[in-house]
């Protein structure tokens, strides 16, 4: 592992699949900023969600509005 603040990623190839998490995302260069303070936490069964949220830098980050499966949306 290598300590990073921000990370750009882009893809050699002009065609292919991404996933971020899980989930697939468009093709093409990724790059991502680290937010201190700003956390998600997933339980196991993934059906539990717990966030905190803080202002960062002139941003407020929030969890997504959809909810995770098995909860009241």
């Amino acid at each position: 592992m290598v300590p990073v603040t921000a990370f750009r990623i882009e893809p050699y190839d002009n065609e292919g699949i991404l996933t971020v998490d899980g989930e697939r995302i468009e093709f093409g260069p990724l790059q991502a900023e680290m937010l201190p303070g700003v956390v998600h936490v997933m339980a196991p069964n993934g059906i539990r969600l717990v966030s905190f949220h803080r202002e960062v830098k002139g941003l407020t980050w929030s969890p997504s509005p959809k909810a995770a499966p098995g909860r009241p949306g």
